[in-house]
C-alpha cells in the first residue's frame, strides 16, 4: 500500500495510518485523540490545541479519500480493508470478497453442502464433528488476522526502514529550518507591484526602503497610502500555512515577517523564505548577483520575462510569452543559496507570475519524487544540501491563474 501512487508521495498519510493501526493493535479499545496524532504523526509542540490547528483534521480527509480511492483501484483485490469512520482516529479492520471472487463464492453456495455443512473428513466420528465446526469459525478469523499481521508488520518495516533513511527533501527542509537560528518567511508585497505598475517603471530596493509617506496631498493620497501598506496574496498564505505544517518547521523559530518590516541583518544572521521575484519582493535583488535565471520586468511595456545567463546546450536565453492568452506557458524559480553572511540558508520561489509561483511552490510541495532525484544529486558526501537553482515551467490555465504541468525544465547545481 506504501508504495502505491495513493501513497508514494504522502509520506505523513503514510505515517498518519501506521500510527492508528499500531495504536489499534496494541491497545484495542483505547481511544485514539487529535491530540495524540498531532503530536506524535506531525510533530507538533506539547501545547498543540486542536482547536487552533486543524491540521489532524484535514489530514484524516485526505486519509478517508485516499483509502476509497486505492481501494477502488489498486488494492481492489486486497480481502482485508482499513478504514477510518468519520467521527474518529480508529481504524476499522473490515473483510472484503474482491469482486472477481464473487462468482465462484457463488457457485460454492450451490453445491451440496452449505457453510454449516463443509465436508468433514470421514475419520472423524459423529463426536468430533461438533468440534470441527466450533473451531471452524475462530480458523477463518485467526487466518483474517495473520494476513492483516503480515501485511501491517511489511508496512511497518518499510516506515522504520523510511525513518533510517534521511530523504534529500527532509534534510532541505532540515537546513532551512534549523534549531540554531530562527527563519524568517517573508511574503511578497502586492502594493509594490500596483506601485510599479502604476508609475510604468520599476523601484529599487533602496528606493523602497526610503519611502516616506509624506506627501498627503490629494492626487497622491492612493500612492502615499500604498506606499505606508504591505499587502500579499492568498497564494502567499496558502505557501505559509503549508511551511508551518511541515514536521521540520519549530514553532518557535518560524517567524512571519513582512516585507517592509524586515531588516538587512535578519538576513545575515538567520535563515529566510523569501516569496516572490523582485517586483514583488524587492528583498530578492540582494541575491541576484548569484543567481543564474534573472527575473526582468518592465512595468512600461507590461512585460515581462525570465532570463538565462548562461544557457546550457538545448536551452533558450529568454523564458516568457508575450501573448499572455487564456492559456499560455509560464515560469518559476526555485532558489536554494547562503545567507548574506554565508552562516544560514535563504529559499526563494519566484515566478513570472502568480501561476508561475504556483508552480514552483508545488513542485517544491507535492511532487516530492521529482524534488528528491534533484536534492539527491545536489546534496553532499555528509547529506548536506548544496546550493542549487530550478527553473519550473507550467502551463497556465485560465485568468485565476491555475497551473498544470508543473515540471522541472533547467537546473543549476553549486559547488
Amino acid at each position: 500500500m506504501s508504495q502505491s501512487r495513493h501513497f508514494r508521495k504522502a509520506p505523513l498519510l503514510t505515517s498518519f495510518l501506521l500510527h492508528v493501526c499500531e495504536r489499534s493493535l496494541a491497545a484495542p479499545g483505547d481511544r485514539i485523540t487529535e491530540y495524540e496524532i498531532g503530536v506524535q504523526v506531525f510533530r507538533r509542540s506539547k501545547s498543540f490545541d486542536p482547536r487552533q490547528d486543524n491540521i489532524v483534521r484535514s489530514y484524516a480527509r485526505q486519509l478517508r479519500k485516499r483509502l476509497e480511492e486505492y481501494y477502488s483501484t489498486d488494492g481492489s483485490s486486497e480481502t482485508l480493508r482499513i478504514l477510518l469512520p468519520k467521527g474518529g482516529y480508529t481504524p476499522v479492520f473490515e473483510k472484503h470478497w474482491p469482486q472477481q471472487l464473487t462468482p465462484q463464492l457463488e457457485a460454492l453456495e450451490d453445491t451440496q453442502f452449505t457453510a454449516s455443512e463443509t465436508p468433514i473428513p470421514a475419520s472423524l466420528d459423529r463426536g468430533n464433528k461438533s468440534a470441527w465446526l466450533l473451531w471452524s469459525g475462530p480458523l477463518a478469523l485467526f487466518c483474517s488476522l495473520l494476513i492483516f499481521a503480515t501485511t501491517w508488520r511489511m508496512l511497518h518495516t518499510r516506515q522504520q526502514q523510511t525513518a533510517n533513511t534521511v530523504s534529500p527533501l527532509h534534510s532541505l527542509w532540515s537546513q532551512i529550518f534549523s534549531d540554531r537560528r530562527d527563519t524568517f518567511v517573508i511574503p511578497s508585497d502586492i502594493g509594490f507591484v500596483i506601485m510599479q505598475q502604476a508609475n510604468r517603471r520599476t523601484f529599487t530596493l533602496a528606493e523602497y526602503l526610503g519611502w516616506q509617506a509624506a506627501n498627503h496631498a490629494p492626487d497622491n493620497l492612493a500612492m502615499s497610502y500604498l506606499k505606508d501598506q504591505s499587502y500579499t496574496s492568498i497564494l502567499n498564505l496558502n505557501f505559509v500555512s503549508q511551511l508551518q505544517r511541515l514536521p521540520e518547521a519549530s514553532s518557535e523559530r518560524f517567524l512571519i515577517r513582512a516585507t517592509r518590516a524586515l531588516r538587512l541583518e535578519d538576513l545575515q544572521e538567520s535563515n529566510a523564505v523569501l516569496l516572490g521575484s523582485n517586483l514583488s519582493n524587492p528583498w530578492a535583488e540582494l541575491f541576484a548577483p548569484q543567481l543564474n535565471f534573472h527575473f526582468v520586468n518592465h512595468p512600461e511595456s507590461d512585460s515581462y520575462w525570465v532570463s538565462n545567463g548562461a544557457p546550457a546546450p538545448g536551452e533558450r536565453s529568454v523564458y516568457g510569452d508575450p501573448t499572455k492568452s487564456y492559456r499560455h506557458q509560464t515560469y518559476g524559480v526555485i532558489a536554494f543559496l547562503p545567507n548574506l553572511s554565508n552562516n544560514g540558508h535563504v529559499l526563494l520561489i519566484q515566478g513570472l507570475d502568480a501561476a508561475g509561483t504556483q508552480a514552483a511552490v508545488d513542485l517544491l510541495l507535492e511532487d516530492t519524487e521529482s524534488m528528491n532525484v534533484l536534492l539527491a544529486q545536489a546534496a553532499g558526501p555528509d547529506g548536506a544540501i548544496k546550493s542549487f537553482e530550478v527553473l519550473v515551467e507550467a502551463t497556465s490555465i485560465g485568468f485565476d491563474s491555475r497551473a498544470v504541468n508543473c515540471h522541472i525544465l533547467a537546473k543549476r547545481i553549486y559547488h
